[in-house]
């Protein structure tokens, strides 16, 4: 009888033990999932997000805690630390190296995200054979290409996918500092959306706009434009789009001086079809892997490729008005002075970053913003 009643409550412990554990990764997975949204949508409200950003946008900082605190002190401590100068009193102020590395370690560890190279990971003890050759050379491309991206045009004759490139992460953050008082001076709270143009925001939009161009020091513009006529799998083609707009547009950059590589190229694109979107993004990092080498001799290295939300992302937000405003002059048939809200901010949008309306297809239009018509 003894040994009868063993096994049942070994059986259950273990089940119990199997829920806990697949509970945990689960937990692991969602957390995970949450961070990588924040840092794209620059939700950098804890000291998690901000070091994950920090990872992310920086990658030296994976290698070295020192490094790291100074980057997080540059960036969240700004009003204490200047970059130069330290006061040994403001040491009781700044945020303490313990709760940074606390912050890394988890990202690291826990969610194996933005990884240290193989030497500092066997040093901290968490090396993983399957990630070696990944990360082996990161930490030799500090400097980024960060792409927002957003397709527009489905069933129409031409397919235009449009992006947003950010290349200098500190800049980037201090737009969006920047967008967010924009919005609040404006009283404006909703998602910048080409769609929900009409008579009554216009301003705010025409506004924007003006902001937006202000700001192309750090920013350009690229757009891929494919005729449709004879495509059968609309979905293979976008990747095959979305492909070609990284791969040329890094060579326009570093060919123009703009942002030469060596650089690590981090892409987001907007999340329409979670399934699709997710193969789309495996799809084109695959195929840009394989460009490492044979294409740019190994002086580019991709990072971060996710689908995110466009309701908190406002660099997503940028590219969705940028290829809509090409997608209303390349598609649809409007006179050149409309006076409906659309057709004014997309002709105010264009021209704002330099591309000639006369024409239905435009080309390239130099180096702030280009676009690729195959």
């Amino acid at each position: 009888m003894e040994n009868k009643n063993k096994e049942p409550i070994q059986l259950e412990l273990d089940f119990k033990k199997r829920n806990e554990s697949k509970s945990k990764k689960n937990r692991i997975s969602e957390e995970k999932e949450s961070l990588i949204k924040k840092v794209s949508a620059f939700q950098l409200d804890t000291i998690q997000a901000r070091v994950a950003w920090l990872l992310n946008n920086f990658p030296e900082t994976r290698n070295s805690d020192i490094t790291l605190q100074i980057k997080y002190w540059s960036h969240f401590d700004s009003d204490i630390f200047d970059g130069a100068f330290l006061n040994v009193k403001d040491l009781y102020t700044l945020t303490r190296l313990t709760s940074i590395v606390r912050a890394r370690a988890t990202i690291q560890n826990t969610y194996k995200l933005f990884l240290a190279d193989e030497a500092i990971r066997e040093y901290r003890g968490v090396l993983e054979k399957e990630e070696e050759e990944k990360v082996k050379q990161e930490n030799l491309f500090p400097k980024t290409y960060a792409v927002y991206a957003d397709e527009s045009g489905k069933n129409e004759p031409y397919l235009i996918v449009g992006s947003v490139w950010c290349l200098n992460p500190s800049e980037a953050f201090k737009i969006i500092l920047q967008i967010l008082e924009f919005m609040e001076e404006n009283d404006f709270h909703e998602e910048f959306h080409f769609s929900d143009i009409d008579k009554l925001n216009l301003g705010i939009y025409m506004k924007f706009a003006d902001f937006i161009k202000e700001r192309n020091t750090f920013l350009s513009f690229k757009a891929i434009t494919l005729e449709t006529s004879g495509i059968r799998d609309e979905q293979d083609t976008l990747i095959k789009l979305y492909y070609f707009l990284l791969r040329w547009g890094i060579e326009h950059e570093n060919d123009s001086g703009r942002a030469p590589l060596p650089r690590t190229i981090i892409f987001w694109k907007d999340l329409e079809e979670p399934g699709f979107d997710k193969l789309l993004m495996a799809e084109v990092e695959d195929r840009l892997s394989k460009a490492e080498s044979t294409v740019f001799e190994n002086k580019l290295r991709c990072g971060t490729f996710k689908p995110v939300d466009s309701r908190e992302d406002h660099f997503i937000q940028i590219a969705d008005l940028f290829s809509s405003s090409l997608n209303r002059k390349i598609n649809v048939n409007v006179e050149r002075f409309s006076k409906k809200p659309k057709d004014i901010f997309a002709n105010h949008f264009l021209e704002s970053l330099g591309i000639a309306l006369s024409s239905k297809v435009v080309k390239n239009t130099g180096d702030l913003a280009v676009n690729i018509y195959m």
